[in-house]
């Protein structure tokens, strides 16, 4: 099983692309690999790597050929998540996606404000991602080169194609984005046949109707990434219930017949936290129409219960690994940057502090990969897969109901556990 960490650097966290150091990615390549991580998952500014429409940039890719390289000197697996996108709060995209006279776009998800070319702009159209033909055209280019720069590597696992790329720009219709899977996809097994391929799920894609539907992407998926965040789901009771992961393990694995990647997972946790959990809000994007939210900061003791228990009930056979959300806090240097400077909490969801010492002072992943794996229990979940399976059905369900089935499965599959 694979165990690890979603990397940005300290430093430069999502701008890193921008300013590669070698010397701090191989010093933190170290630090993981001690710590017993066996993987990464690490993403490509989609600006960095194509700042002009078709035209990848040299040194990125060489600075990504560096990285992979340190990263297969430490017999640490890599996944790489191209076109970023959308990035903890807010989305980025290189200058030559926002439409404008003679391209027209479609308005992207206007809760989160657009940084692209050094400049923080509020929600516009885009370039629709999944059917302009320019678009995808840029899109193959970049990962034909990508996959030339980096595909013979040892330490490349996988390909995953979007981080929650919905929240960037929502699909028109489900089966927009259902073809652009299946072909870019493909595109990579004909490049590089052994190579896996993925795209980032997040809670929104089964738990509101985004048109980026599992369902459908999952028979081109070689497994399935997921992102289950329960202090981030409404119908749950209580943010720290680990009993999310297996549930969702099991969902997953009935709804798409695939394995299943927990590919992010984590909490807030700042430097001086006392209280087991407080709450924060988020300050106002200018332009945007994301409502003031609330969210919970915890404390350290918490944080260390919530993973090693989130570990420990998710070593399942069919869950493929976890990755936490992310490496490092982030300091005061970057809290002027977006989305750090309004998004406050995601300046704390780091495993390490931003000095570099672990949160979790008790930490033995090496044990933990010698207990044997948990045989899967997949209940049928009969209702909800059942609506998951029919889109029609799904989207024109009330939010009222999606939210009843949701917690009467949970409800029974912990009933079932104990």
């Amino acid at each position: 099983m694979f165990y690890g960490l979603n990397y940005w650097p300290r430093s430069r966290a999502m701008y890193f692309w921008d300013d590669f150091r070698a010397e701090e990615v191989r010093e933190d390549f170290d630090r993981f690999a001690r710590d017993g991580f066996n993987h990464l998952r690490v993403t490509l500014s989609w600006e960095a790597f194509q700042p002009k429409r078709g035209e990848p940039a040299p040194q990125a890719l060489r600075d990504l050929e560096t990285l992979v390289g340190l990263a297969e000197e430490r017999g640490l697996q890599l996944t790489l998540a191209l076109f970023m996108g959308h990035m903890s709060g807010a989305t980025f995209v290189p200058p030559w996606l926002l439409a404008g006279p003679g391209r027209r776009g479609r308005l992207c998800d206007p809760r989160f404000q657009v940084v692209t070319a050094g400049k923080v702009l509020r929600p516009r159209p885009l370039l629709d991602i999944w059917t302009d033909r320019r678009v995808l055209e840029s899109q193959r280019i970049l990962v034909k080169s990508v996959l030339e720069a980096v595909g013979h590597s040892r330490a490349l696992y996988a390909v995953d194609l979007g981080n929650e790329s919905d929240n960037v720009l929502p699909p028109a219709r489900t089966q927009d984005a259902t073809r652009w899977f299946r072909a870019l996809s493909r595109y990579v097994k004909r490049i590089s046949p052994a190579l896996k391929v993925t795209l980032g799920f997040h809670g929104e894609n089964l738990f509101q109707v985004k048109r980026l539907s599992i369902a459908e992407i999952a028979p081109d998926c070689d497994f399935v990434s997921f992102h289950p965040y329960p202090n981030y789901t409404d119908w749950m009771d209580d943010p720290l219930d680990t009993d999310f992961f297996p549930f969702m393990i099991a969902f997953l694995r009935r709804l798409t017949g695939k394995p299943v990647f927990i590919q992010e997972f984590g909490l807030p946790v700042p430097a001086r936290q006392k209280p087991r959990t407080r709450v924060v809000r988020f300050q106002r994007v200018p332009g945007s129409s994301r409502p003031l939210e609330k969210q919970r900061l915890f404390n350290r003791r918490a944080y260390g219960e919530f993973v090693w228990s989130a570990l420990r009930k998710s070593r399942i056979a069919g869950n493929l690994g976890m990755l936490l959300w992310c490496s490092y806090d982030y300091g005061p240097a970057l809290s002027g940057l977006a989305p750090l400077d309004t998004a406050l909490h995601e300046r704390h969801f780091g495993f390490y502090d931003q000095d570099g010492d672990r949160k979790i002072r008790r930490w033995d992943l090496e044990r933990l990969l010698r207990t044997p794996l948990l045989p899967a229990r997949i209940p049928p979940f009969g209702k909800l897969i059942a609506l998951y399976r029919d889109q029609d059905a799904l989207e024109s369900c009330p939010v009222e109901r999606r939210t009843a089935l949701w917690r009467e499965a949970f409800t029974r599959f912990c009933r079932r556990e104990k």
